[in-house]
């Protein structure tokens, strides 16, 4: 009797911690959605030979910004699509690729053979995840030529390859 009862009690304080978990990442998806329709926040990275680019400098260009890590694969592949459709071309917008690796050792070997045609920057403090209220990768934020974000996809979601055609294709 008394060992069900710690199971029990046990599997409550569990899906309380889960249930927690999932608000908590809720609440940040909602926080990077609420972007849409604003300015994007400005940030200033270095790219892979420490040049630092502002992202109010790519302003008049149609920006596809993806936040990404190396640990996360769906953020590989999803890159590896990137890649794809900058190589389609086709249009006038840019992809910027955020890397949030604390150590980019990995992620810039990585990056060296995947050969990006697109811009990538280094954020390791990873304030410009806390800015934009990231908690779920690949993150995904579409900017106009004014700097406003027009669309936010959280993950490699499905909606994401046609959103991501129709942008870098679109003038």
């Amino acid at each position: 009797m008394k060992r069900l009862r710690w199971q029990t009690i046990l599997l409550i304080g569990f899906s309380l911690i889960l249930l927690l978990f999932f608000i908590y990442i809720s609440a940040g998806r909602n926080k990077a959605a609420m972007l849409v329709g604003k300015k994007a926040p400005d940030f200033t990275l270095p790219d892979e030979n420490e040049n630092l680019l502002t992202l109010s400098s790519l302003q008049g260009s149609r920006i596809w910004l993806i936040y990404w890590m190396m640990d996360c694969i769906p953020c590989r592949n999803e890159l590896e699509y990137v890649q794809e459709e900058v190589e389609k071309g086709g249009g006038s917008s840019l992809a910027v690729a955020v890397n949030l690796d604390t150590v980019s050792t990995s992620s810039r070997e990585w990056l060296k053979k995947l050969n990006p045609s697109y811009l990538t920057l280094f954020d390791p403090a990873q304030s410009t995840a806390k800015t934009y209220s990231l908690l779920i990768f690949p993150a995904n934020f579409f900017i106009d030529e004014q700097g406003i974000v027009r669309d936010y996809i959280a993950g490699f979601h499905p909606y994401l390859k046609e959103k991501a055609t129709e942008w870098m294709k679109t003038r």
